[in-house]
């Protein structure tokens, strides 16, 4: 009963966007990924969990406070934005330019620490994508140049102005495909790019297509992810088939849906840690090494997973536990419940932003760059739990590239 009370709130907030011609939105992809996790994934799977009513319960307060953040966001009243095109655009140049860089800054780091050997192992499907990255202390230093890329990809995919450009960004797109596939930990940034460009070139197209797409997409992200996580965890050896990608609990397990749920159900299981509030500080904190701040606050999975099951944080591992559980985690059912009316303001809030920046012609503006950043990664890791630990990823690594490349563009134009 509480299920189809939350598909149909979830039904209802998808019928608004729709009519709204509002499609592909940050609202869209939270209601998405909350459905997926608290009604399909426990309608899908044979287990039993012990707090399975108590989550359904939760779940559909949730949803119901969301769609009131959603009320109260899209009333926030907002100046209309006069047109003013390529507003602090990074110029093409300049961006392929600084992906080249850190395309062959990364591969240095990759031979330079990896080494051909453990290279050759990894192709002929003798050691997995995590024992590699896992097996060195200097995957840092990798990760660095690989983030950087991700910023340099989107300002040159949407500032190429000519077929020879747009190659050059096909370019550098399946050169960081093929390097994220075989060579990185994680899957969320490659995945996200290919929804970035995707909600980029959709923006201007019509409701109907924006759905059809939208379910095209979607499918294709989760077989992506899968095929994904099985090169990561069982090698390039590893002989894959129909059967196996679209099994259910593969498919869930790959887009961490079934880990949000799961260790939901086994926080319930305790009372609430009340996690201090500043994990959601970790941006700032971030900048401070922990050699002169010891006691400087872990993020908010790994103090949960510690409280849960100290054991498993031992061996560094960590979890997500989904919208709900963040909320929980930190301030018990009041968290949950004011973390959805949270993100309902914000979601309604930027949406209508970057829907008036549509609407003034205004399509390739800086903002709206990072509206897909902040539509993607944070929407999808705040399903997760912990998004602050990904907001400090995007500020420094994202936000920061692309309004330092677009401060060069100024001076130069300003310099002819």
């Amino acid at each position: 009963m509480y299920r189809f009370l939350i598909t149909i709130f979830c039904l209802v907030i998808f019928l608004r966007q729709y009519l709204k011609s509002q499609v592909l939105s940050s609202t869209s992809i939270f209601c998405l990924c909350y459905f997926l996790i608290f009604v399909i994934y426990p309608a899908s799977v044979n287990t039993s969990f012990n707090n399975a009513n108590l989550i359904d319960k939760c779940a559909l307060a949730g949803i119901i406070c969301y769609a009131v953040g959603l009320f109260f966001g899209s009333n926030i009243k907002v100046n209309s934005i006069k047109n003013n095109k390529n507003i602090n655009f990074p110029p093409f140049l300049l961006s392929s330019f600084l992906f080249f860089v850190c395309f062959f800054v990364s591969m240095f780091f990759v031979f330079r620490f990896y080494g051909m050997d453990a290279i050759r192992k990894l192709i002929a499907g003798g050691v997995t994508v995590r024992e590699l990255s896992l097996s060195i202390n200097s995957v840092n230093l990798f990760s660095f140049s690989q983030h950087t890329m991700i910023p340099c990809i989107l300002c040159m995919w949407m500032s190429a102005k000519n077929k020879k450009h747009r190659i050059v960004s096909i370019i550098a797109i399946v050169l960081y495909v093929l390097e994220s596939i075989f060579l990185s930990f994680t899957r969320i940034f490659l995945i996200s790019i290919i929804l970035i460009i995707f909600f980029y070139e959709l923006r201007k197209a019509s409701r109907k297509k924006q759905v059809l797409f939208s379910l095209i997409g979607v499918v294709s992200v989760i077989l992506l992810m899968v095929i994904m996580n099985y090169i990561r965890c069982l090698g390039l050896s590893y002989e894959l088939d129909l059967k196996t990608i679209l099994n259910i609990d593969v498919i869930f397990e790959s887009t961490d849906f079934a880990a949000s749920y799961n260790m939901l159900d086994k926080l319930l299981d305790f009372k609430s840690p009340y996690i201090s509030l500043l994990v959601y500080l970790k941006p700032i904190f971030v900048l401070i090494p922990r050699s002169i701040w010891p006691l400087k606050p872990e993020s908010l999975n790994v103090q949960v997973m510690r409280y849960i099951d100290s054991i498993a944080a031992a061996n560094g591992l960590s979890s997500g536990i989904s919208v709900l559980g963040e909320g929980y985690a930190t301030l018990s059912f009041f968290g949950m419940f004011s973390s959805c009316l949270f993100w309902g303001i914000i979601c309604a809030y930027l949406d209508k932003r970057y829907y008036d920046r549509l609407s003034n012609e205004n399509s390739i503006s800086v903002k709206n760059i990072y509206y897909y950043i902040f539509a993607i990664f944070i929407i999808i890791s705040a399903q997760r739990g912990d998004w602050s630990v990904y907001l400090s990823i995007i500020l420094y690594f994202y936000f920061l590239p692309i309004f330092v490349l677009s401060k060069i563009k100024y001076k130069v134009n300003k310099n002819e």
